[in-house]
């Protein structure tokens, strides 16, 4: 067939054609750089969990702990940064290097958030602190608030210590890192303007309305020693005028296990067995494939292990032991109100379960908000949180015996019984599914508390307000453990019971004066004054016993052990008095200052040594409020 010349001629038009359009393909690809950078915000502080996104695209990451990601983008290409509470920005890459900091969203600079002992603008604070939403608080599934916070704040590291996933497991919570080496460095906690002595797992989430983190000297001075690892004010959802409403609000969720730990089958086990014995003496074998391995008391350390190799038996431990679980969160809440009076109640079902059925968290919680206005100068509010708690399986871990079983045997025996010791560990290595028997290995944690708080709020002459905040804590905790004799946790020796039964009773009561005043409406004063008494009392009693002569007296009778039974105990009672004062000036809410002072007083210190005093000064300019910045758009910082 002849070819035409108008044929001949496109050819060499659509191979330059190819060849343009490949080499703008590699140009394009020879653009692409590895960007690392940082997100802080304006105080310099790392913002955890931000969103960068390649404008146009899918491509994004999240920043990490330290503000920290590494996004893989082109030259000039615009990177989408935000994070809720502040602005959201739009960066072009023009090197490998870049620091994004992200402005408060200047709408939100006006919202009045909790601070300690009182509120305040968010332009007039001096301290660093963040406020979390209960929008933002939701947006995360898991039945702790703590949890619910990570990522949300910047400076506030949350994780679960030492790895614990089991359900109910508290995170431990850390305000710009650890601030002792030997002590104590957990936050504190206030709920409603009232310390708080119990978990985070005593409050449902859907109760949240907000949380104020305080992050820095000035701002948990007010707080005084208690408050040098950070506080959480943590606000609970109140009533509002207006029709009945009733709400509900719900999920339910499955849970798998992400990923299994990598183990060696039946075919790479042997081969190290087979390895390990030719190693341990090379003289009497003629390599790893002789026959005379192949026997007990060489690579097989009894009769048993060898027929279950013989027999093909490839057992996958983890697959006996995982399962799906589940976790469900149900409340059902009524808000409203009319001109004087405004309430809120609600009712709330949690349970969660991880991987291992022996694990399980669930939580029951009720509330209730009422607040009065009796006259226009005097206002009292009532709140109480009530939780009752199921914990079951917080000490229960199989999975050690699991990993180390042989996948040579089953964990059943001819008759379909439960092994105990599994064939070829020599009795080291027991049967992880002992546990899961009924009255096998027994962990229940119950509490009952109830967190109720009142305040009585007075209008006086001349601007000042008095206020009067008192708590009580009361909570029942108890632990129930026991372990038959054929567990991995006895392994063959006698079974053995603990209970423990504790009782706490917490009061705290507040004496608050303010006084707010504006002098020719540029110099604007609150001045704070507190008297506050808090004491706790606990007591705690313990048994345990063994050899029982029925696994069903559990933990429940020790009275009946055959062997022997001890017991213990543990009262402990302080008490804390304090005295606070606190002031906020700002100059036409550009220059602020806040001083305080408090003054705590500890029986839990030796005599002359309790009294101690901590002072705190911060100074403030709300650049934004200058006249020169009206006009500026935005503001970039390198």
């Amino acid at each position: 067939m002849k070819l035409r010349k108008t044929h001949l001629l496109w050819i060499p038009i659509m191979v330059c054609l190819f060849l343009v359009s490949n080499l703008n393909v590699m140009a394009a690809v020879e653009q692409a750089i590895q960007v690392k950078g940082q997100v802080v915000d304006m105080a310099g502080e790392p913002v955890i969990g931000a969103n960068i996104v390649v404008k146009g695209t899918t491509t994004g990451v999240i920043s990490d702990i330290d503000g920290n990601f590494i996004l893989s983008a082109t030259k000039n290409s615009v990177l989408v940064v935000s994070y809720i509470g502040y602005q959201s920005q739009e960066v072009k890459v023009t090197g490998a290097s870049m620091k994004i900091v992200l402005k408060d969203d200047t709408e939100m600079l006006n919202d009045v958030v909790v601070v300690g002992y009182g509120s305040q603008k968010k332009s007039d604070i001096t301290g660093a602190m963040v406020n979390v939403k209960n929008e933002a608080l939701q947006q995360a599934p898991v039945g702790n608030i703590g949890a619910a916070l990570q990522g949300l704040a910047a400076g506030v590291d949350v994780q679960m210590a030492g790895g614990n996933t089991h359900p109910g497991a508290t995170p431990q919570i850390r305000i710009r890192g650890e601030r002792s080496l030997m002590g104590n460095n957990d936050v504190l906690i206030v709920v409603d303007g009232i310390p708080f002595s119990g978990g985070l797992n005593e409050i449902n989430n859907d109760d949240v309305e907000s949380i104020s983190v305080l992050k820095d000297a000035s701002a948990t001075a007010i707080y005084g020693s208690r408050g040098a690892n950070g506080v959480l004010l943590i606000t609970t959802k109140r009533g509002s005028k207006g029709k009945i409403n009733v709400s509900y609000s719900g999920y339910y969720g499955i849970t798998t296990a992400i990923k299994r730990y990598d183990v060696m089958n039946s075919a790479e086990y042997i081969q190290l067995k087979k390895w390990a014995t030719y190693n341990s003496n090379p003289d009497a074998y003629t390599g790893i494939d002789d026959p005379n391995l192949m026997r007990v008391g060489d690579v097989f350390r009894d009769q048993e292990e060898m027929e279950g190799y013989l027999a093909g038996t490839d057992t996958d431990w983890q697959s006996l032991i995982f399962r799906n679980g589940m976790t469900t969160n149900h409340q059902i809440a009524i808000n409203g109100g009319n001109d004087r009076t405004t309430y809120n109640a609600s009712v709330g079902y949690y349970k969660g379960q991880n991987n291992y059925e022996a694990h399980s968290f669930e939580r029951f919680t009720a509330k209730l908000s009422l607040d009065t206005e009796i006259t226009s100068f005097l206002k009292v509010g009532l709140s109480t949180l009530n939780t009752y708690i199921v914990n079951k399986g917080q000490d229960t871990n199989p999975m050690e015996m699991a990993l180390r079983a042989s996948p040579f045997t089953t964990p059943y025996q001819e008759n379909g019984a439960l092994r105990t010791y599994l064939p070829g560990s020599g009795q080291n290595v027991w049967n992880p599914l002992l546990d899961t028997q009924e009255n096998g290995v027994v962990d229940d944690r119950k509490s009952l508390s109830t967190f109720t708080t009142g305040y009585i709020d007075l209008k006086l002459p001349f601007g000042i307000k008095y206020r009067f905040n008192g708590g009580i804590n009361l909570k029942y905790y108890s632990i129930g453990q026991f372990q038959a004799s054929n567990t991995t946790k006895r392994m063959g020796a006698l079974d053995w019971s603990f209970g423990e039964y504790q009782h706490s009773v917490d009061y705290t009561l507040e004496n608050i004066l303010t006084w707010d005043y504006s002098f020719n409406n540029v110099h604007n004063i609150n001045l704070t004054g507190l008297f506050s008494a808090q004491e706790r009392e606990v007591t705690k009693n313990n048994v345990s016993g063994h050899d029982y002569y029925d696994d069903n007296i559990q933990y429940f009778n020790p009275g009946l052990a055959q062997g022997n039974v001890t017991g213990g105990g543990n009262y402990e009672k302080w008490a804390l008095l304090s005295y606070m004062g606190r002031l906020n000036y700002n100059y036409k809410e550009k220059y602020l200052l806040t001083a305080t002072v408090r003054y705590d007083g500890s029986s839990r210190l030796a005599k002359g040594y309790r009294w101690h005093a901590f002072p705190s000064l911060a100074l403030g300019w709300n650049l934004m409020r200058e006249d020169f910045m009206q006009n500026v758009n935005n503001v970039s910082s390198k």
